[in-house]
């Protein structure tokens, strides 16, 4: 599962992992950011394949995920993309 988003904030290029909040549960993701203006790209991968699933199924059941406690995800049209 691949999570992306824009930040104000600048990157680390030399990092790999962080230590990221999902779901008030702390976990150690795959990290890469890509500058952008004068912010950034930030992009988490969670390659744990059975906690994927447990993120998915949340969102496939209509609950959010919360990253960083501050970032709510809410997939509207998970089971019907367009």
């Amino acid at each position: 599962m691949v999570i992306s988003f824009m930040s104000d904030q600048h990157c680390d290029l030399d990092k790999k992992t962080a230590s990221v909040w999902i779901n008030m549960k702390q976990e150690e993701l795959d990290y890469s950011c890509k500058p952008v203006g004068h912010g950034s790209i930030i992009t988490y991968t969670i390659s744990n394949s059975k906690r994927a699933k447990e993120l998915y199924f949340n969102l496939t059941s209509g609950f959010t995920l919360v990253i960083d406690k501050r970032i709510n995800i809410w997939a509207a049209n998970i089971k019907q993309p367009k």
